[in-house]
């Protein structure tokens, strides 16, 4: 996702590095964050997850080890204006 002139890229925690989020997810997690909704969540084939904006974390339903991990957002470039900062790609909703 572009955010004036840079990227926006949405990461959750996978042992000791950060995995990107893939793109319709990414986008997803950035329009809700943007929308300053408090989470998101969204369903794959093995399972339900949901992004808490507040505590940073995803959880997965179903429990079990690994069912909450970190999450951060990394963004290049950005700049102040709110008004030039949207530019989605295709979404799976």
């Amino acid at each position: 996702m572009l955010v004036s002139g840079g990227q926006v890229q949405w990461m959750y925690q996978s042992d000791d590095s950060y995995e990107p989020y893939p793109t319709d997810i990414n986008v997803m997690i950035e329009k809700a964050y943007r929308e300053k909704k408090q989470s998101v969540s969204w369903e794959e084939n093995h399972g339900r997850f949901e992004v808490d904006f507040v505590r940073m974390v995803e959880e997965k339903d179903g429990g079990g080890a690994g069912s909450i991990v970190k999450v951060k957002r990394n963004s290049t470039g950005m700049c102040s204006h709110a008004t030039d900062w949207l530019r989605y790609g295709p979404t799976r909703h």
